[in-house]
């Protein structure tokens, strides 16, 4: 798969983690690997920002998902 687009129109619906929740997420994700798969739509990230994010930056594999939509809408 190509590199994921992160589209800020979807990125910026999710509502911002707090440092402790963003550093307890980054500990699990490190402990126990990315258990979520992200979703993606046309190669767009849909679900899994902060994930996405935490694995690229420790370089931590992770799966994806890809969903089918009509249109940016339902996605």
């Amino acid at each position: 798969m190509n590199e994921l687009i992160i589209d800020s129109e979807f990125k910026d619906l999710l509502p911002p983690l707090s440092e402790e929740q963003k550093e307890n997420l980054e500990k699990d994700i490190i402990k126990n690997g990315c258990i979520n798969s992200l979703t993606v739509w046309k190669n767009i990230l849909i679900d899994g920002h902060h994930r996405h994010e935490i694995c690229t930056r420790n370089n931590i594999q992770f799966d994806i998902v890809e969903m089918e939509f009509k249109d940016r809408l339902e996605a």
